[in-house]
């Protein structure tokens, strides 16, 4: 954490506030939540481009770029001087915020309203809680690789810019699947939504899985060797047994 920057304490925060959330609403709730991220993120992918070529498609562009005053905003800010390509990459952020938290939020309000209330005893609220704090934290991740994918692609490509995005500990973790997510939204892809959920194995199940079996074994043992079944013989008649025993005795 020595090394992180004002970026990353920020990434955490998502991720620690959004766990903290899952842990308080329960798995029932997240898992309905989960629909609510998933249906957002099928609108995101469906209905970004286009809304961003409505929104560059305005004869007010122009005046935009030769505005003194927004020129003069834009180096305040360090986005460098307004350009149409830069106009265009910053309507194409806000078409994917509106996008996503739109009908994100109008599931949420929506899942708000209903008044769910659980009780569990004590073993079933503490796995009630972890489900609830594990799915908490894949929203944090999707709101993460959100924030990467503007940042990264969209805002700050200039070289001046970079120092921020570069030096940052969490973007370089995650900007493979923010690639992901953006190359997703250009193709609009909204029936491959599930490759963001798989673009980062954030709890490492595949790991989990291959070493449950040699986790569960004392240190140093091996798996028992499977015991080979007795092989089966052909069933014999009864005359057929009874002839046997008067020809050994013939040859003693």
């Amino acid at each position: 954490m020595s090394a992180w920057n004002g970026l990353d304490f920020f990434i955490f925060l998502l991720f620690a506030a959004n766990t903290i959330r899952g842990m308080i609403r329960g798995a029932t709730k997240e898992i309905v939540g989960m629909m609510c991220l998933s249906v957002a993120l099928i609108f995101t992918l469906k209905f970004t481009i286009p809304l961003t070529n409505f929104f560059n498609q305005s004869p007010l562009i122009g005046d935009v770029v030769d505005s003194t005053i927004i020129q003069n905003f834009m180096e305040a800010v360090g986005l460098g001087p307004a350009t149409p390509a830069l106009l265009y990459q910053m309507f194409y952020s806000i078409s994917l915020m509106i996008c996503f938290m739109f009908p994100y939020s109008f599931c949420e309000g929506a899942l708000s309203l209903t008044g769910v209330y659980e009780v569990y005893t004590f073993p079933y609220m503490l796995w009630n809680r972890k489900v609830g704090g594990a799915l908490g934290c894949v929203r944090g991740y999707v709101f993460t690789l959100i924030l990467v994918s503007i940042l990264s692609f969209h805002l700050f490509i200039d070289d001046r810019n970079t120092s921020l995005i570069s030096n940052s500990y969490f973007v370089n973790l995650f900007q493979d699947a923010a690639q992901t997510l953006d190359r997703l939204i250009s193709e609009q892809k909204p029936e491959r939504y599930q490759e963001i959920y798989k673009a980062k194995d954030l709890f490492k199940a595949n790991q989990v899985l291959e070493n449950m079996g040699t986790e569960l074994l004392p240190s140093g043992s091996m798996p028992p060797e499977p015991i080979p079944a007795a092989p089966v013989l052909p069933a014999t008649s009864a005359g057929a047994g009874t002839q046997a025993a008067p020809a050994a005795g013939n040859g003693n």
